[in-house]
């Protein structure tokens, strides 16, 4: 798989500000010995604030380079870069996916000059004669002309896509650096759906990026406003100008391979087999994704561990029943990456809520309602899904930190008060930036019910705990876009009757057991 690593190396660049602009098969190469797939040539990269890479609103700062310009290849770009129009990942997502469908077709359907081009994409549908109706969906997407209608981030193409790229004839051991464009050329791939035969690649790339991940999520996540912080935030960033080289793509060798001869493995692969596999297979953060009825819903998992749960006295804003106590979880589980949105809820439940987009988290709910969505949602994965215990939720809220929040709540919530950001309302889930297990909107968007019956804690150590049999209230934790700082923090509580519902309250679902 090539494009699988490009489209995190760009979701990675828009995460740290950067929208390239010109994502192109000439700026794909893959270098040296072991064909690493570089994205170079940022000539014309934009800065984009990290924390609102997937608005649909999103401009440029005032330093950005060419800022609303339509430099770039217009058969490449997205419609709003040749209008000169505010752009954002989805932007770069646009021109990842015509790549791609340029490798898998032959060549791109557009001709003539650049207005031109324009109105032939405005009635642009891509079609492929052997594409699987759920692959074909995935490149209208992405290319839709409004960005507002495409994924929220690059790897969600790719999830969407599950495809991998065939070549239709065995390719020779280049000699020199080749791009994707002269591959393309020669090498026309085929399409074919992903089976449970490929777990070992997908295993392997993510043994090799496990690192990777875990120290950039504390990067993103644990910001200071220090001038070594900001010194050491320009390197990354000149870095990430100079060219982008994928994690996982040396020891994989991701490029288009004959993967028809079970023989052939890529450099690295064998070794990496020999680690084995632990009987859960994962590691703090990593991000699977169920499809049921066409929706995909993407997990993060959170690994067995011990924790203080509660807040210490000197917190500013705590309550009195954040008694700091030590819990253990013996079980990970895997949590849903943000708050199950309306798109999902409609999924489900066969009914939406009014005045409610498909990105925005699903608000309006009681308790009950919630179980019955994890009920029927159960059925459709074919797995226990469940609320979160409020053990659960602030143990994946902190993400292994210990302080008030997991790294600075301006870049991490939407909260009220003073000095809020919200706005006066909830946000499509995922703006902001994740904690270090990748979870959104923990500490602000909308609050979320737990599982648990409400109860003041006991001064004592606990393991697995759910909880009381009995009460009046349920648990609700995180902040919402109504509240101020103080109750955003990863130790407040709050509860509510199973049967109150309220524009500010959604919920996220976990998955009881580790996938075997």
């Amino acid at each position: 798989p090539i494009f699988r690593p490009l489209a995190e190396a760009l979701d990675l660049a828009h995460r740290n500000g950067i929208l390239h602009r010109d994502v192109k098969p000439q700026n794909i190469m893959f270098m040296g010995r072991d064909k690493t797939p570089v994205l170079i040539d940022f000539g014309i990269a934009a800065r984009i604030r990290p924390e609102n890479v997937t608005s649909n609103t999103q401009s440029f700062s005032r330093t950005d380079t060419m800022a609303h310009s339509s430099s770039g290849t217009p058969r490449y770009m997205a419609p709003e870069q040749m209008e000169g129009k505010p752009q954002n990942g989805r932007t770069d997502q646009y021109a990842l996916a015509m790549v791609l469908y340029e490798m898998l077709v032959g060549s791109l359907p557009f001709s003539g000059n650049s207005a031109s081009i324009l109105l032939q994409k405005l009635h642009f549908t891509p079609q492929f004669s052997d594409l699987s109706p759920s692959a074909g969906s995935a490149f209208v997407r992405a290319l839709a002309f409004e960005a507002k209608d495409r994924f929220a981030a690059c790897a969600d193409f790719m999830d969407a896509l599950k495809i991998q790229i065939l070549p239709a004839s065995p390719i020779p051991e280049p000699s020199k650096e080749k791009s994707v464009e002269e591959y393309a050329q020669k090498n026309s791939g085929k399409l074919y759906s992903e089976d449970p035969a490929d777990c070992l690649w997908e295993e392997a790339e993510r043994k090799v990026q496990e690192c990777f991940m875990r120290e950039l999520a504390e990067e993103w996540t644990q910001e200071t406003e220090t001038q070594e912080e900001d010194q050491r935030s320009e390197t990354r960033r000149n870095f990430l100008l100079g060219g982008l080289i994928v994690p996982a793509a040396a020891a994989l060798g991701l490029y288009i391979t004959s993967r028809a001869d079970p023989s052939s493995k890529p450099s690295g692969l064998a070794e990496l087999e020999s680690c084995g596999r632990s009987p859960r297979g994962t590691y703090a953060g990593e991000r699977k994704v169920w499809e049921a009825d066409g929706v995909l819903y993407p997990f993060r998992w959170c690994p067995p561990g011990t924790f203080t749960m509660g807040s210490p006295a000197e917190d500013l804003g705590r309550f009195d029943s954040e008694i700091p106590h030590e819990v253990t979880l013996t079980r990970g589980f895997w949590m849903l990456e943000t708050e199950v949105t309306h798109g999902m809820w409609k999924s489900v439940m066969g009914v939406g809520i009014q005045n409610l987009e498909d990105e925005e988290p699903v608000v309006k709910v009681d308790w009950n309602d919630c179980r019955r969505f994890c009920e029927k949602l159960s059925s459709k994965l074919e797995m226990e899904v469940n609320l979160p215990t409020e053990a659960q939720w602030e143990y994946a809220c902190r993400a292994g930190t210990t302080g008030a929040y997991a790294g600075r709540l301006g870049k991490m919530g939407w909260y009220g008060g003073r000095d809020g950001n919200s706005g006066g309302s909830s946000h499509p889930v995922g703006e902001k930036k994740p904690n270090a297990w990748g979870l959104y909107d923990m500490h602000g968007n909308v609050r979320e019910w737990c599982s648990d019956w409400y109860a003041p804690y006991m001064n004592a150590s606990a393991s697995d705990p759910t909880g009381p049999d009995l009460g009046t209230s349920r648990v609700v934790r995180g902040g919402g876009w109504q509240y101020d700082e103080g109750f955003c923090r990863s130790a407040y509580r709050h509860c509510h009757a199973s049967g109150e519902a309220y524009r500010d309250l959604g919920f996220r679902c976990v998955l009881a057991l580790p996938v075997k």
